[in-house]
């Protein structure tokens, strides 16, 4: 894999639905991950979370989650239900994507989760707005 720096992929772009957002252009060789590094209390089988984000450009992006117990200490690591291969993302334009995350997927244990993106090699996409809610049973 090739040594890249973050400041090959990531930028902070004017083109953006409102105010900045953020682009990342991912080489042939690598991909990159970024986390909105904010502990989401949830409970096990009973948590729904729902998200959106607007997203522009051309490339492959696949959502993970961690997990936290009470401590906040690392518990697990998952994809997204249905995020095995990644999900395509082209659009020239802005578009507004909505994705759901029944907590039964996640360990015993696990109190907070907090959302990765991992955007896949030959990727140049755009982030912004991002809306986060969570509903407990």
């Amino acid at each position: 894999m090739a040594k890249i720096k973050v400041k090959d992929i990531q930028t902070i772009a004017e083109d953006a639905k409102n105010g900045k957002c953020l682009f990342i252009k991912t080489p042939a060789k690598s991909s990159a991950e970024f986390f909105l590094y904010r502990h989401i209390p949830v409970v096990k089988g009973k948590s729904m979370v729902k998200f959106t984000i607007w997203m522009k450009g051309k490339g492959t992006l696949t959502l993970c989650n961690y997990g936290y117990d009470g401590a906040k200490k690392y518990k697990m690591y998952r994809r997204l239900k249905g995020m095995n291969a990644g999900i395509k993302i082209n659009a020239p334009d802005w578009k507004k994507y909505t994705f759901e995350y029944d907590t039964a997927h996640i360990d015993a244990g696990v109190k907070y989760i907090f959302l990765a993106f991992v955007v896949h090699k030959n990727s140049e996409l755009y982030f912004d707005n991002f809306e986060g809610v969570v509903n407990t049973a």
